[in-house]
Parts: structure tokens; sequence; C-alpha cells
């Protein structure tokens, strides 16, 4: 579609910036009218298929097109942007059960909260210094690593237990960010900031020796 975009901006002479954003408008409507009528009729397709969940990407695609028109944004709007943003993602955190219609409308407000936070800024208020605690930055830097560790974790532990207790749930999650790290550390950092070809050559037998044990998990 980016691809696409680009070849009509260019065809017809028209802003590249504005094509990418008519056309993310396009796949956020559609996308989010898709999850919404999925989620109703299939929610457990819905929560794993790649259409329902497109808006979302999208909304982050918007935001980073847009948010240079959002400078003049700072003092107390910008606080009760972040604020907001922040109680709308605490909210969902809290309020949502495993009998929440998810994606669907349920998920317009931790994505919208985020996208909130986000264009608020770096914003203080009192004795809180925004998000740039070292903790929280940590946790964000690794944060898709967590998101690719955990659940392959989990599914693993299910297969002989059927729920996961409070001490199990500690135990994956300290598991999941030992391991976030190491891979954070030793694999993504490493290859983002290759300063050499020699650096790039161990990548293939990287990907092979990853690519054998996924066919070693999955035969067992």
């Amino acid at each position: 579609v980016m691809i696409a975009a680009i070849l009509a901006a260019r065809r017809f002479g028209l802003s590249l910036r504005r094509t990418f954003v008519v056309a993310l408008s396009l796949i956020f409507a559609l996308s989010l009218a898709a999850s919404i009528y999925l989620t109703a009729q299939e929610p457990a397709q819905a929560y794993f298929v790649t259409h329902t969940r497109m808006w979302e990407l999208a909304l982050g695609g918007l935001l980073a097109l847009t948010i240079h028109r959002a400078r003049w944004l700072q003092g107390r709007a910008a606080v009760w942007i972040a604020i907001v943003g922040i109680a709308a993602i605490l909210w969902s955190a809290f309020a949502y059960s495993p009998t929440t219609a998810f994606p669907g409308v349920a998920a317009l407000v931790p994505t919208l909260g985020t996208a909130l936070v986000i264009l608020a800024g770096d914003v203080r208020l009192g004795f809180f210094r925004g998000l740039n605690a070292r903790v929280l930055t940590w946790i964000g830097d690794r944060s898709y690593s967590i998101y690719l560790w955990h659940w392959p974790l989990v599914v693993f532990y299910t297969v002989r237990q059927e729920k996961v207790g409070l001490m199990d749930g500690i135990g994956l999650i300290t598991l999941t960010l030992m391991l976030s790290h190491l891979s954070y550390e030793h694999i993504e950092q490493r290859y983002r900031h290759a300063k050499g070809r020699g650096e790039w050559k161990p990548l293939g037998y990287g990907l092979a020796s990853i690519a054998a044990c996924v066919v070693a998990a999955g035969a067992l």
C-alpha cells in the first residue's frame, strides 16, 4: 500500500505526506469496521487475524505523519492529554476481563490512550516526572522482545498446567524479562548497530539455527 501511495503521489503530483495520510485513514476506517463486525461474529478469530488489527498500526502511522502539527501542544494542555491517555490505558487494563469482546470497539480505549500519551510528549506534573523513569524506559526498550517471548512461554507452560497461578505468573514474567533482555542486547541491538560487514556474517548461521529450533520444537 505504501509503495502504491508513493507511485500515485509521483504520478499525479500529489503531496506524499497527504497521500500517506489518505491511505492510512482508509486502512484505519476499513480495518476498524472489520474488527467491530468480526469481533461480534467470531471473537476468537477477530483477535488473531491481521485485517482486524491493522487499524492500530494505521493509527500509529497517522500519528507519526501528523504529530508535527501538534508542536504547539505544551504546558497544561499537554499534561491533561497525558492524564487522559494514561487513565484510558489503566482503565482498560483493570476493567477488561476475559468476557470483554476484543478487539472491536474495546480496543479503541487503550489504543487511543497510547496515542494521546505519545501526542502529549514529555510532561511534568508535581512529583510525577513523566514516563522517562529508568525502569519504564528499560521496559520500553525491550517491549517488543517481551511481546515476542511471553506468549510461547505461556503456551508451553499451559500444556501441563491449565491455569497460571500467582507465583507461576511471577516466574513467567521474570523469565520473560530475562530472555527479553538477552535477546535485546545480543541479537536486536547487535544487528541494529552493526559497524561492519564482518558483524553480519554470523546472522545467516543464527537464522539457520533459529529455524532448526523452531522446526524441532514444532515436531515435538
